[in-house]
Order: structure tokens, then sequence, then C-alpha cells
């Protein structure tokens, strides 16, 4: 996974650098050290649409380290996904990514909290996600302008799936 791009970005550059990409609405929002995986908060997010990708369910779940601690105090990562209950969004995002962080902490997790045992239990592992890139919310006209970017993101994940099975 390329983390860092030098010069201009298109959604579809960013879209091969992703698992999967969707379009999706928050449907939920709260605190949870759980599954012991060093994150402090979770977005769900109802797919509305797959671009790139494909998983078994409808729902994933976006962990962040932004959140409330287990001393009660409260950490915000600025750069975080900061979207609110019944916002669209077009998310980049990785499971691997979030097992790589939740398997060796990175600054701003908490690393004293991470059960890599219990975290191989967690039946919903596969669906939990960081972000690879910023998601971008819907525009107040919707997707329209964004339709024809949005099509080569569709394109990338075409081929992509074509050629890897």
């Amino acid at each position: 996974l390329v983390r860092t791009v030098p010069g201009p970005v298109s959604l579809a550059d960013i879209a091969a650098r992703s698992e999967i990409v969707i379009i999706g609405t928050v449907v939920d929002r709260y605190d949870s050290m759980e599954p012991r995986d060093g994150f402090r908060s979770s977005a769900v997010i109802h797919v509305e649409e797959f671009l790139r990708g494909d998983l078994e369910g409808r729902f994933v779940i976006l962990r962040l380290s932004s959140g409330r601690n287990a001393r009660g105090g409260y950490a915000r990562r600025s750069h975080e996904f900061d979207g609110a209950v019944g916002d669209v969004f077009l998310f980049f995002l990785s499971n691997g990514l979030y097992r790589f962080h939740s398997g060796y902490a990175d600054v701003g997790l908490n690393p004293w909290i991470i059960d890599r045992a219990y975290q191989m239990q967690d039946q919903q592992r596969g669906a939990r996600f960081r972000s690879v890139w910023t998601a971008v919310p819907m525009p107040p006209s919707g997707w329209d302008e964004l339709e024809s970017e949005l099509d080569e993101v569709r394109r990338i994940g075409a081929l992509i799936r074509t050629h890897s099975r």
C-alpha cells in the first residue's frame, strides 16, 4: 500500500491504492475500545454502492484513533474522519491497513490495550477498516458533478476484479 503520492492525484489513482471503495451512509458513531485493537471509536457505514472491491455484508466499520480512552479522557486526531450519522461519503478503505495498525500500534493508538489473541476471535475483523485517503463528502448537488470520476473508479474496480481472479 502506497500512502504518500507525489503531485496531484485523481479519485481513480486513490481507488487503485485501496482495497475497497464505497459510497456509504454513516449509520452509527460510538466510542469503543473493543475489539482491543488500540483504536478508540468506530463509525458504522452502510454501503450504498461498491465502486471497487466487495464484501459479504452491506456494512463496514471504520476504526478511528479519536475517542474516549480507558482513563475517561478524550483524544482527537484532527486529520481523522469526522462525519455525522446520516452523512454520505465516498470512502477509500483498507482492511489490511487496519490489521497492520491493530497489530503494530502507531502513534496515537493505545498500545497497552492491544490483544492480538482477542482480535483473532473477533468475527467482524473482516469488516473493520482504516481510511487510505480522506473520505469525500457528497456534494450539495449530489454525485452528478463527480459522475465522470466515479465512472473511472468503477472502471478501475472492474479491471482489477477481472484480472485478479
